[in-house]
């Protein structure tokens, strides 16, 4: 017998045995598997896979809604610098109804992550969105008081049949017009106390998503792109 030969029959011999090792270790864990006892690991395997999952699931769900939070409260700065630039160009007046969106606030509200914050920034925000909702209250009523004139007008020409009445409706659109700039003048106000607030409490450094970069788990998570307008 060649040495060609010899070396075959062991390399046949050992590829035996590893058939052998796989079957006997198949074999164990068949009878694992299907014993109380193997069952009992599989579903706590089962739970305790399900239980990561879901936190972290449930982690990246409050980071979404935080960012979220943040960008509207930035959006906030840029819409008040906007505005402002407007009422400058247009001598006084915007010409449209600028309501201070709060959707994201009362999405992460109702969601139960905002108290998941630190407590000073959970008050500096709860704070600050109650102003949001007062100004709010504040200009709907404006804005109704001027549709109402508005409406006045358009019943004032629609039936008016002489000079008269012509003039009374050249008044009441004196009225609209002075009514206009007035509400214009206020939001340009309210949108200018919410900037102060955010930058007197230091609400612009309310930063998650900073937060999400500088944690490798968020990063393997959800990546470490930021939403737009948040670098």
């Amino acid at each position: 017998m060649d040495a060609e030969d010899t070396k075959d029959i062991n390399l046949m011999r050992l590829a035996k045995e590893i058939i052998i090792y796989i079957k006997n270790k198949f074999r164990i864990f068949k009878n694992l598997f299907f014993t109380s006892r193997g069952l009992i690991v599989v579903l706590l395997s089962g739970i305790f896979v399900s239980i990561i999952s879901s936190r972290l699931e449930d982690t990246v769900r409050r980071q979404r809604y935080l960012e979220l939070l943040q960008l509207e409260i930035r959006n906030h700065v840029i819409n008040s610098n906007i505005l402002s630039q407007m009422y400058k160009d247009n001598n006084g007046d915007l010409y449209s109804k600028q309501y201070i969106p709060d959707q994201f606030y009362r999405a992460v509200v109702n969601s139960g992550y905002l108290t998941s914050v630190d407590p000073d920034v959970f008050l500096k925000i709860v704070v600050y969105y109650n102003l949001v909702n007062d100004s709010n209250d504040s200009l709907r009523r404006s804005y109704l008081n001027l549709d109402k004139i508005y409406t006045d007008i358009e019943i004032c020409e629609y039936e008016a049949t002489n000079s008269a009445e012509m003039v009374s409706c050249a008044e009441q659109k004196d009225i609209f017009d002075k009514a206009q700039k007035s509400i214009s003048s206020q939001q340009i106000s309210v949108w200018g106390n919410l900037q102060k607030f955010i930058y007197d409490k230091e609400l612009n450094k309310f930063n998650p998503t900073q937060e999400r970069k500088n944690s490798l788990i968020l990063r393997l998570l959800m990546g470490s792109e930021a939403l737009p307008m948040q670098e």
